[in-house]
């Protein structure tokens, strides 16, 4: 399997995780602060815009080598660092 195939898969892991999170029962939480923000894109190797405060889903079962988890947020998969995302609790 060649880096793309593996990145694409990576993709398709988190959209799912973010799916399946979604139906299950687990605590809302957010990207921290208010504004735009910046974050790697690991499958299209790319830096993203995202919007701070907006709902977060992240797949603890991918964290890179600087520590940052593969999260969808703002209807992207990026990696982000684990604090900036805050628990809210459950809605």
């Amino acid at each position: 399997m060649d880096q793309k195939q593996a990145l694409e898969n990576i993709k398709k892991i988190a959209l799912e995780y973010a799916k399946d999170s979604q139906e299950s029962i687990v605590p809302n939480e957010i990207l921290s602060g208010s504004g735009n923000a910046w974050f790697y894109d690991p499958v299209n190797k790319t830096m993203e815009l995202v919007k701070r405060g907006e709902k977060i889903v992240r797949n603890e079962s991918y964290v890179d080598h600087k520590n940052r988890i593969l999260s969808y947020v703002s209807g992207k998969v990026v990696l982000v660092p684990p604090e900036e995302i805050i628990e809210i609790g459950f809605n």
